[in-house]
């Protein structure tokens, strides 16, 4: 938006003109404006100019100062210069790199897909770290501030646990897949080995696939009910509850009560229903299981549901219908 042109007129006020200053360019300064649905460009004066954009006449001869000289605007410059004084050296973030690293966590390997994301114990958090990393290097000068900027940056850690819960066959074909590999690693030629290798990755894909459709029924069963009021789909699962953690080794060697707690979920309306007891009580056997099935059947089911199409349980086996208190449902086991 600002233009160079020659000189049209010079008209120097000085008497001796080797004493004058000329201008070497001639500036105009334009502002596109939307008229008509068209974009046209409209010439105004410096001083509108510096006032729409908020820049000051010093900024302004920069700017033209850079266009007469490169015919381009002036790049900046800030903070490229390499005598920062208080800059950190690359060593000290390396580090601070290898300190968190040096942490052990778990990925969460529970969803069906792959996070890369890592979880650290509870006890853990980004001030503990820096305290630990102060204790081991005390002579390097390095504040909190820069510390946790590289653990935001450049890590993807949380602290906890994974919600969800494990599945035993995704991490017994993990284990398989993963030997297999360090032993065709060693031997590349065994075409047992490839055989076995490429027969436990099937086998994994299979489970993974079938397991997606349980999700997929999981789904349609939710969506089936949203529209319909005499379906209900419920999700049920046992729940693990701690009652309390210490580090007396008294109390921890001792055997502690178990808490049980039995959710059912109703997909449709995000209703959530808790049978919550401890060992003395009851167990988890089929029995136990069924009782609180019935209590939620007699008390919780509206009188017009006539299907319940899903009864949810996280194992994904096997699909059959049965008949149960004149409600048509169906099972994924």
């Amino acid at each position: 938006m600002i233009t160079l042109h020659d000189v049209e007129r010079r008209r120097s006020r000085k008497d001796d003109q080797h004493d004058a200053d000329f201008h070497v360019h001639s500036y105009k300064y334009t502002l596109k404006l939307s008229r008509d649905e068209c974009i046209q460009s409209v010439q105004i004066c410096y001083k509108a100019f510096m006032a729409i954009f908020g820049i000051t006449i010093t900024r302004l001869k920069t700017i033209k100062k850079a266009l007469s000289i490169t015919g381009k605007p002036p790049v900046d410059g800030r903070g490229k210069h390499g005598n920062v004084a208080n800059k950190l050296p690359e060593q000290t973030k390396e580090m601070i790199r290898q300190h968190i690293k040096s942490f052990r966590g778990e990925r969460s390997h529970y969803s069906l897909g792959k996070s890369k994301r890592l979880y650290l114990p509870a006890e853990l958090n980004q001030t503990k770290m820096f305290e630990l990393f102060k204790e081991k290097h005390p002579d390097i000068k390095v504040s909190q501030e820069t510390y946790r900027q590289i653990f935001i940056n450049e890590f993807n850690i949380s602290f906890g646990y994974p919600r969800s819960d494990t599945c035993s066959t995704c991490d017994e074909n993990r284990a398989i897949v993963e030997q297999l590999k360090l032993v065709l690693k060693d031997d590349q030629d065994n075409e047992d080995v490839k055989e076995q290798l490429s027969k436990a990755e099937t086998e994994n894909k299979v489970h993974l696939a079938r397991a997606k459709q349980f999700y997929n029924h999981k789904r349609n069963a939710r969506r089936s009910a949203e529209v319909d009021d005499s379906i209900m789909a419920i999700c049920m699962d046992f729940q693990k509850i701690y009652l309390h953690r210490t580090s007396q080794q008294r109390c921890v060697l001792q055997a502690q009560l178990t808490c049980i707690s039995f959710n059912i979920h109703e997909l449709a309306s995000n209703k959530s229903h808790f049978y919550v007891y401890d060992e003395t009580i009851a167990k988890k056997g089929s029995d136990d299981v069924c009782s609180m099935i019935q209590h939620f059947i007699s008390n919780s089911v509206a009188d017009n549901v006539n299907i319940s199409r899903y009864f949810v349980i996280p194992a994904p086996v096997k699909i059959k219908t049965i008949q149960y208190f004149g409600i048509s449902t169906t099972w994924c086991m």
